[in-house]
């Protein structure tokens, strides 16, 4: 097995993520042509044998390669779902519980706070990520205004 795919298959086993989609490989194909000179190695091989699940170095690779942004109301198909179950439950009903996987910087579990609030309706809602940076800024809670551009001023 090449040495690239076994990366590809650490990637996959310990973040679920599938390389071959969504131009992740390209990603991590920009990542080694930059990281390897960096860290003076020859090649993926020698990167691999550094790369251990908990290694700092596993950590660089994921927040390099992991989508890190996105904007409030982004995903009006998915709102439009949450809207009408929030819409179905009555005010005395236990809140919505929602996770947001793959959150990248929070605009997503806000967007869906900002419609139970708009429907009067408690909800829970957990953001996770495995990009630390992204993270970072979602708990910043601080966005500009490309993050905003596509809310109406109600929302904001």
């Amino acid at each position: 097995m090449s040495a690239r795919l076994a990366l590809d298959r650490l990637l996959e086993s310990h973040t679920g993520i599938e390389v071959a989609r969504g131009g992740i490989d390209a990603s991590v194909d920009m990542f080694l042509a930059r990281r390897l000179p960096e860290l003076k190695l020859a090649n993926v091989d020698e990167y691999l044998a550094r790369l251990t699940p908990d290694s700092p170095e596993l950590e660089v690779l994921l927040n390099a390669i992991t989508v890190t942004h996105t904007w409030f109301m982004r995903d009006p198909g998915q709102l439009a779902i949450v809207s009408e179950l929030l819409s179905q439950r009555g005010p005395g009903d236990a809140p919505l519980k929602v996770w947001v996987p793959g959150c990248a910087s929070g605009e997503d579990v806000y967007s869906v706070a900002i419609l139970a609030e708009q429907a009067w309706r408690g909800v829970e809602v957990l953001g996770s990520d495995i990009n630390a940076g992204a993270l970072s800024k979602a708990r910043a809670g601080s966005y500009g205004s490309w993050a905003v551009s596509d809310i109406v001023e109600v929302e904001r």
